[in-house]
C-alpha cells in the first residue's frame, strides 16, 4: 500500500510523497533516509540515539542544491522510515513490503540510509587464528586480522545475518531490515533497464545505494555464499558501505571498532561528490580522510558490484563517474561476478586477511 508521509526540506518546503517517480533514461533523485531518535525502539531509552539527522541534512542540502545533477526526491526520518521502505515485495513475497515506493524508487540516482546496525555477530572469545574461533573450519566464524596495540587482542566474529535498525511505531519487521547471507529481503535498482534481474521484477529504480549503519557486511562474508546475495545488487550499479573488520578485547580495550557517529559525515561526502562530478564514483567513499572518520577503531570503506562478470564488475567501480551512475541505460543486467574495492583506516590493509 502507498503511504502519504511528509518532510519539511531545509528550504522550508514540504513535499507530500503520493506518486512513484516515472521510470526515464536519466535516475537523478535523491532518496535519504534517517533515524535519529530511537526511543520507540529502546523502549523510550535515549541512549541510543544518533546524530544521523544531521549527517542526512549536510548531504541532502548540499546534494540537492540547484545545479547539482541531482534533485530531491523523498527524505524520511525517524517514526517515518518503516522496516518494510527497504524489503522488496517480489523477492520476499510480502504484501507489506514496500521498497519499490521508498527506499528503491523508479527515478532515483542515490539512496542512502544511515541508522543504527546490530553488533550480534561480534563475540567475546578472544582469538589468534580461525582455528581459535572455528575448529571444525564449517566457515561459521572467523578471527579478524587488523594492526592491535599493546594489551589488545581480537575476538571471534560470527557468519550472522546483518541488520539496519528502524525505529517506528509503523514496524511490520520488528524494526529490523535483514541483509547479506541467509537474508531474502532486498533487491536494489532493478528496473526495466536490467531485465527481470534474478526473478525479481523490474520495479526498482536506485542506481547507487550508500548504507552507513553498525556491523555491516564483514570481510569473510562480504561475497556471497547462498543465492540470496547477489540479488542485493540486483540492477544497482554500485554499493556503498561500511565495513568494520575489528572486534577487540583486552586490559585496555574492549569495542567492536564499530562505525563512527560524525556528524560531518553527509556535507563532506557531498562535497567530494560535488568537487568532480566526472570523476569515478567510488572515489568519494573511498577518499582515505574521509575514511577514517568513519570508524572508531579498524575498519574500511567498500564499494561493490555484481554486474555480467567480474571484469566488467571492476571496470564500473574503477571508471563510471558520477554523472554515468544517473544513466539508466548503464543498469546491470545479471551477477554473473561482482568485485569490491575498499580502503582501511590503517595502513598496508592489503598484508591483512581482515
Amino acid at each position: 500500500m502507498l503511504r502519504v508521509r511528509t518532510k519539511t526540506l531545509a528550504a522550508g518546503l514540504t513535499l507530500a510523497i503520493g506518486t512513484v517517480a516515472t521510470i526515464s533514461v536519466a535516475s537523478n533523485q535523491v532518496v535519504l533516509e534517517t533515524i535519529s531518535d530511537y526511543t520507540f525502539f529502546s523502549g523510550g531509552s535515549t541512549g541510543n540515539n544518533t546524530d544521523a539527522n544531521t549527517e542526512g541534512a549536510g548531504f541532502w542540502n548540499a546534494i540537492t542544491a540547484a545545479g547539482t545533477p541531482w534533485t530531491a526526491g523523498v527524505w524520511y526520518y525517524d517514526n517515518s522510515v518503516y522496516d518494510t521502505d527497504f524489503y522488496d515485495p517480489q523477492l520476499t513475497g510480502n504484501g507489506v513490503d514496500n521498497d519499490n515506493n521508498n527506499f528503491d524508487r523508479a527515478g532515483t540516482g542515490i539512496s542512502f540510509f544511515i541508522g543504527h546496525g546490530t553488533c550480534d555477530d561480534a563475540t567475546n572469545t578472544q582469538c589468534s587464528t580461525n582455528n581459535d574461533c572455528d575448529p571444525g573450519h564449517t566457515g561459521n566464524s572467523y578471527c579478524p586480522n587488523f594492526p592491535l596495540s599493546p594489551g589488545q587482542n581480537a575476538a571471534c566474529i560470527n557468519n550472522v545475518t546483518r541488520k539496519m535498525v528502524t525505529s517506528s511505531t509503523n514496524s511490520s519487521h520488528g524494526n529490523l531490515v535483514r541483509y547479506g547471507n541467509g537474508a531474502v529481503s532486498m533487491a536494489f535498482g532493478e528496473s526495466p533497464n536490467s531485465g527481470t534481474f534474478d526473478n525479481v521484477g523490474t520495479n526498482g529504480g536506485s542506481n547507487v545505494v550508500i548504507i552507513v549503519n553498525s556491523c555491516g557486511f564483514r570481510s569473510h562474508y562480504i561475497t556471497p555464499v547462498d543465492s540470496h546475495q547477489p540479488r542485493f545488487y540486483a540492477g544497482v550499479h554500485e554499493i556503498m558501505f561500511n565495513m568494520p573488520v575489528g572486534n577487540i578485547k583486552g586490559a585496555s580495550s574492549a569495542n567492536t571498532a564499530d562505525t563512527a557517529q560524525w556528524g560531518a559525515r553527509g556535507s563532506t561526502l557531498a562535497n567530494l561528490i560535488l568537487a568532480n562530478t566526472n570523476a569515478p564514483a567510488s572515489t568519494a567513499w573511498l577518499t582515505p580522510s574521509f575514511v577514517n572518520n568513519n570508524y572508531f577503531g579498524a575498519g574500511a570503506n567498500v564499494v561493490g558490484a555484481f554486474d555480467t562478470n567480474s571484469t566488467t564488475a571492476q571496470t564500473r567501480i574503477n571508471n563510471e563517474t558520477w554523472v554515468q551512475s544517473t544513466q539508466d541505460t548503464r543498469d546491470a543486467t545479471s551477477a554473473g561476478g561482482g568485485f569490491m574495492r575498499w580502503t582501511c583506516t590503517f595502513s598496508n590493509c592489503s598484508a591483512y586477511t581482515l
